[in-house]
This record gives C-alpha cells, structure tokens and sequence, in this order.
C-alpha cells in the first residue's frame, strides 16, 4: 500500500491541489499523502519485522527534527511555530521510506521515471501557459491564473497572497513578461522543482540504452526553468551544469551521430530565442541598480545582525517574523531570501549545523565513489544546484522541493546501498520499461 501511495504522490507531485478542513484550513493534497506513506510503511514494516536504514543519515535527520522540535520551547508564538514543526515532521521522515524502496535497484528507477513523466508534464504546461501571454497578453492570462486556476491547487488563501505580492509578473527592459510557472505558488518554487527534475532527467537519460523522450524531457525542464526568470535559478543551473560535465565520465555516449548534430543546430536557435531577456534577468544579479538585489543586501545585514544576538538558540522556528514584525499575521511571506540565513535565524547555529549534516552526510557519498554512473551525477548537480540557490531563496518550506529534495537523498542512500553502480545498467533500464 505504501508503495502505491509512493507512486501516486511522485507522479502528481506537480499537480497536488489543496482539500478544505473543517477549521477552515486547506491542506495539501502531498502532504496528507506523505502522512499515509509514511503511516501505511511503518505498519508493514511492524508486520513484517525487516526494516534497515543509513546509520549516519538516520542520526543527522534525527537530529535535526529533534532540535527543530525542542525549539518550540524558546519560540514566543507557537502560531508561527507549529506550522513549520509539523510540515517538517510530515515530510522528512520520507527519507527513511524511500531509501528502502530504493534500495530496489529495479523500483528505483522505475520510481525515477514515473516521477519524470509526471515532472515534465508540468514543464510543457508550464510552457504553454508562457506563450499564452504572446495571444491574450500577459495581463489577461495572469488574471486568468490568479483568478480560475490557481485557487483550485494553491487554496484561496495561498492564491490570494499570490495576487497581492505579484512575483508571476517580472518586468525585464520595460516589458511585463508572465513567468512560466505552472501550478506553482511562486517562480522561484518552480525553477528549484524544474531544475532539479532536469539534473535528474539529464541522468537518467544516460544510464544503458536510453529512450531518446528522456532526454527531450531534460531539455523540456530546463527550457522551463529558464522561463521562470530566476536569477538564483540561473546560477543554480550554471553550477549544476559545470559539476555534471566535471564528474560525468562519457557524456552523451549513447547519442547517434543524427540526434548530435540536431541538438547542435537545435542550440543556437534556443540561444537567439531566450538571448536577450535570459541574459539581460542574469546580468541583473550581479548589479547593484536593481532595487530587487538592494531589498535582498538589506534583508541579509538584517539577518546577520539578528543571528548575532542570539546565535546558538536562534529566534525558534518560525519566529523570525515576530521578532521583526510583532503583529504581523503568519500568512505575510517575510524571510531573509537566504536558506542558510534564515535557518540561523529560527534555529541558530546548531539546527543550521545539524541541517548542513543531513545534507552533506547524504551527498558527499557520491565524492567517495570512483565507479559514478550518470543517475548519481545527475542527483549530485541537482541537488548543487539547491544549495546554490537556496543563497537566493528559501524553499525548505515548499511542499513540491523539499519533497523532491527528500526524493533525491533517499535515492543516493538506496543506490549505494545495493550498489547500483557496479551494475549492468542497461539491463536495469530495460526491466523498467
């Protein structure tokens, strides 16, 4: 049963809509999913008495919720804590499933391309909505997301936050583009979701014999990500690039001389497309005119200065906001558009520390490995490419990243488990089609 649900969370993790509460509250459709995998997973595991895990990720992702929990006790506003203690507590523990299913050498991969469909299903829709705008204009179809659409996945809540703080909408040269997001509550969400799904893409089309579709869903998720106009994406996507070609032995070795020299033609065309507004939104993150960069030196001095007066223990989870805005109401978006800052901030040094632990603990096992196949390489540049843009922003608190960020820690523990790599990949790949 757990593995059902696993399956139908991954494959519409992009598509999760919210169910109405009794209270008033929305939940989202994921994270109620979660809670049953999670649930339904410990009851077979209890009955059938096997269960195994990484001793080293167990600890760190121990460690980290139990800080994250007791920080409760020093948080002045239990309102802004308990949401973010029991999102955390809802998804996390996914790991523990999913490194076990992973650890299926078969499953695994099947797991990842189920996951992909569904990711660039989302991508080309995203896409189309993108040139919608070039008909109806910009104007038009973002009144049409706002308004007919988004309600139904984000709530009415969400949705109307969405509309009071416009960031669909990005203004590059004088011109009012809609970013493409899909069913995203924010594009910044979307690049990180489109990014990574295209690092893992990109992976997995390498592994054995591969179906030429896995590759054109790379290229499909990572013309979406360039789409959202992301400048902490754009950076994400060029450190993610440059550590794939660095790490990956041979690639592109299973392309035909054809397909080569139609994606070298296919290149150029998609450079002089996204050319000017692409390059002109990068160029922009280096400088200090815009008034987007200034807002974010602000917010980060800010930080730093509130991180030194209370940096083993933090403000507790969630109450950053507090301490900025007393009366402020836990639906107003205000954070230091810094992972890292923002986790000194809430939980000190120590939760950051312990964060940092989970993280490098899962990740830095690909460094170890002197046999990497391409899947591993992929997951690497993807999850590179979360930490280079969680500089920028903070998405530990996105349902869709951080449960595709959990997606790729359990595949890297399970696939070093069994060790997959010294496998025949091609007989893998063709077990999962």
């Amino acid at each position: 049963m757990s593995l059902f649900l696993t399956i139908v969370l991954l494959g519409i993790l992009p598509f999760q809509f919210v169910l109405p509460l009794p209270n008033g509250f929305d939940i989202p459709l994921a994270r109620l999913l979660a809670a049953l995998v999670i649930c339904t997973f410990l009851i077979e595991r209890l009955f059938r008495r096997r269960f195994s895990f990484s001793p080293l990720a167990f600890a760190t992702l121990s460690s980290f919720l139990l800080w994250v929990g007791v920080s409760l006790f020093w948080s002045p506003r239990l309102d802004l804590a308990l949401p973010k203690v029991a999102f955390l507590f809802n998804l996390l523990p996914l790991f523990l499933v999913w490194q076990w299913y992973a650890g299926e050498r078969v499953l695994a991969l099947r797991l990842v391309r189920i996951f992909l469909w569904g990711a660039t299903t989302a991508a080309i829709i995203s896409l189309l909505i993108f040139f919608t705008q070039f008909f109806l204009g910009a104007g038009t179809t973002f009144h049409f997301l706002i308004e007919q659409v988004l309600p139904f996945f984000l709530g009415r809540e969400l949705a109307s936050i969405v509309a009071h703080y416009p960031s669909l909408l990005v203004n590059i040269g004088g011109v009012t583009w809609l970013r493409a997001t899909a069913f995203f509550p924010d594009p910044h969400v979307a690049s990180f979701f489109f990014g990574m799904s295209g690092f893992l893409a990109l992976g997995f089309s390498q592994l054995g014999k591969t179906d030429p579709r896995t590759f054109s869903m790379a290229g499909i998720l990572f013309l979406a990500d360039l789409l959202t106009f992301s400048r902490g994406g754009y950076l994400g996507l060029i450190v993610g690039g440059i550590a794939y070609l660095a790490l990956i032995e041979q690639p592109f070795r299973t392309f035909s001389v054809k397909r080569r020299i139609l994606h070298i033609l296919f290149l150029p065309l998609l450079i002089v497309m996204l050319a000017a507004p692409v390059i002109s939104r990068l160029v922009t993150s280096f400088t200090l005119n815009d008034a987007s960069s200034i807002e974010r030196l602000i917010l980060w001095t800010s930080a730093l200065e509130t991180i030194g007066e209370n940096p083993v223990f933090g403000t507790g989870i969630g109450n950053y906001l507090s301490s900025v805005h007393p009366l402020a109401s836990s639906t107003t978006p205000f954070y230091a558009h810094n992972l890292f800052l923002d986790l000194g901030l809430e939980l000190g040094v120590i939760g950051c520390i312990f964060f940092l632990s989970f993280f490098f603990s899962t990740a830095a096992s690909v460094w170890k490995r002197k046999d990497r196949d391409s899947l591993t390489v992929g997951i690497f540049a993807a999850l590179l490419l979360y930490l280079t843009h969680s500089f920028f922003e903070t998405a530990l608190f996105s349902v869709h990243v951080t449960i595709l960020l959990v997606f790729l820690f359990a595949l890297i523990a399970g696939l070093r488990k069994t060790n997959l790599l010294q496998s025949n990949h091609e007989t893998h790949y063709r077990n999962t089609r």
